[in-house]
């Protein structure tokens, strides 16, 4: 934001005031892009992601265009608006500069991390920043672990396949003594 006095001519029930001087504040804005990265063996590439973004000291009336996917949208965000993001979705919204602003995933099952720009990948679900200029913030989810496969190899099971290989292979060992 910056702010800017120049004298002027001011108007006042009907008569001109000369050298009144005038304050206009002017936002500049910048763009913040959001990268959505599902990874792991359980990461389900198609599960949307609630995000919030909050601009500090944001004026409820205050709204900023934002476009997903390249695809401009209709509604415009405010300050604690949130909007779904699933793997492989971009977003790029338009704010004011030089003010702090958080914006936070709900990763439910998933371990998160955010990077911002070129700084280093933090394992969090909420990253807060000073917005000076474009800024990419890529976000990462993954989800790994033991894939169920039904198959319980603990107590007797193993034993019991093991014996019945065993068993096979001397079958098939003794027969062919047999014919020979």
């Amino acid at each position: 934001m910056s702010q800017s006095t120049a004298p002027g001519t001011g108007i006042c029930c009907g008569n001109r005031i000369p050298n009144i001087k005038t304050e206009v504040l002017i936002y500049t804005t910048a763009e913040l892009t959001l990268t959505k990265t599902v990874k792991g063996i359980l990461g389900d590439r198609n599960q949307n992601f609630r995000f919030t973004v909050n601009v500090e000291g944001a004026d409820s009336s205050e709204q900023y265009q934002w476009i997903k996917n390249s695809e401009p949208q209709t509604v415009p965000l405010r300050s604690g608006s949130s909007f779904m993001l699933q793997h492989g979705d971009t977003v790029v919204i338009t704010l004011p500069q030089h003010l702090s602003v958080t914006v936070t995933e709900e990763s439910e099952d998933y371990d998160a991390s955010f990077k911002l720009g070129s700084g280093n990948e933090e394992k969090t679900n909420t990253k807060t920043f000073f917005f000076e200029e474009n800024e990419t913030l890529e976000v990462t989810n993954t989800r790994n672990g033991l894939l169920a496969t039904g198959i319980r190899l603990n107590g007797v099971w193993p034993s019991v396949v093991l014996l019945l290989s065993l068993t096979g292979i001397s079958f098939i060992v003794f027969r062919r003594r047999l014919t020979e």
